[in-house]
């Protein structure tokens, strides 16, 4: 199953944890940059999005 993040704020914690039940994070979006960076870091393999 693919799920997507939307507004990783609060931490990247549910993103971690579907992954770790073998859930394919693809997608993060979050308006500020730094939180697309942390995503960046943690889920390299998710797109990144603004809106």
């Amino acid at each position: 199953m693919r799920v997507g993040v939307v507004g990783p704020r609060r931490g990247l914690h549910p993103a971690v944890w579907c992954r770790g039940l073998g859930l394919d994070v693809v997608a993060v979006c979050d308006r500020d940059t730094g939180h697309r960076a942390a995503a960046r870091a943690e889920l390299p393999g998710a797109v990144r999005l603004e809106e």
